[in-house]
């Protein structure tokens, strides 16, 4: 898992060996398009390859075969010179992504990817994606790997592409009572904030309650207003 950047006559990941085995997951490969046998993934003589969920941008080409066997599921390749996916890549695969509709296997998708800030080599899938995101197949590797380049767990229908997209989540709102357990709830602000301990009596109700909703919101609000 890693990204992988360059500028000049190059390729990103590369065999020469015969008959070599080589398996890549989750990497990000971008800038190799300074001349015209530049590739994020190449080979020559007969490697095999098993490429999964790897995202690839801006290069010459995305995956050449130049020779080999390659095995393909859930990559994204965007944005390159000449063509996203080039040379036979007869090895099998699905769910492959592209926007020059050059993505081999079956069930691929064909569209400009929607990232957070492309701009900024910021390959994360932004969340109105509507090309990678949900539409990877789920554990390719048969149980190699189930998290993305960043560590997030991989879940349900995969994303296709080195990064799942993970929603931001709001924050929590942490209460104590005062016989000491903390509680955490998700109410929303401005409305009345309700906490039950462990007594079975709910913070915000009538006097005699031997618990005192005490909020320690991070922010400083009051929750009970």
């Amino acid at each position: 898992q890693m990204c992988i950047r360059d500028r000049y006559y190059s390729g990103g990941i590369n065999s020469y060996y015969t008959d070599s085995v080589n398996k890549f997951w989750n990497n990000i490969v971008y800038d190799f398009n300074g001349a015209n046998e530049c590739a994020a993934f190449w080979s020559d003589n007969s490697p095999v390859f098993y490429l999964y969920n790897n995202t690839v941008h801006n290069c010459y080409r995305g995956i050449w075969d130049y020779g080999g066997t390659w095995t393909l599921y859930n990559n994204l390749v965007q944005d390159c010179v000449a063509e996203c996916y080039y040379g036979n890549l007869n090895g099998g695969g699905s769910h492959n992504c592209s926007d020059d509709n050059t993505q081999p296997g079956s069930d691929g998708r064909n569209g400009e990817v929607l990232f957070v800030d492309e701009g900024g080599d910021d390959f994360h899938l932004a969340s109105n994606d509507t090309v990678a995101l949900g539409y990877g197949t789920a554990d390719p590797g048969s149980g190699l790997f189930d998290d993305d380049i960043d560590g997030d767990t991989r879940s349900g229908t995969w994303d296709i592409g080195a990064d799942e997209y993970v929603a931001a989540g709001g924050a929590t709102i942490q209460a104590e009572c005062a016989d000491g357990i903390a509680i955490s709830d998700a109410a929303a602000r401005n409305a009345i904030y309700r906490a039950l301990c462990m007594d079975g009596i709910a913070g915000g109700d009538s006097p005699g309650n031997i618990a005192t909703l005490r909020p320690t919101a991070p922010d400083g609000i009051q929750l009970s207003d």
